[in-house]
């Protein structure tokens, strides 16, 4: 999985929740910064942002995620809780954030993504 070590999938196992592994359009604002990226992963809680941007960790960011699908497009804030800038090899670069307003929009496109195989659900 990503080729990831030891020490990384102990950082995983701290998640609150199972991600999903898809690809969503999201856009965020950091401050006056605008920015656009990628989904690797969402779940309710949380998702990696695949970013050449560099967001400081502890940013309060807002953002629209597009689903897609004719879906309606969730805005949420979030904080970044940890960035990649090459030290996770085989992870593109990016950063983790969660979700601190909006996780209750994001549920049901979370399950939905999932195909309703999500544990907690």
């Amino acid at each position: 999985m990503f080729g990831l070590g030891r020490k990384d999938l102990v950082f995983m196992e701290r998640r609150r929740s199972r991600r999903v592994g898809r690809e969503i359009v999201v856009s965020w604002q950091n401050g006056q910064e605008h920015s656009r990226g990628a989904t690797c992963d969402i779940s309710d809680h949380g998702a990696f942002v695949r970013s050449g941007e560099a967001v400081p960790v502890n940013s309060i960011v807002d953002f629209e995620i597009d689903p897609g699908r004719g879906r309606e497009k969730v805005l949420c804030r979030a904080q970044v809780v940890w960035i990649n800038v090459g030290q996770l090899e085989g992870y593109p670069p990016g950063f983790g954030i969660e979700f601190v307003d909006g996780k209750e929009k994001l549920k049901g496109i979370v399950f939905e993504l999932s195909g309703g195989g999500l544990e907690g659900y």
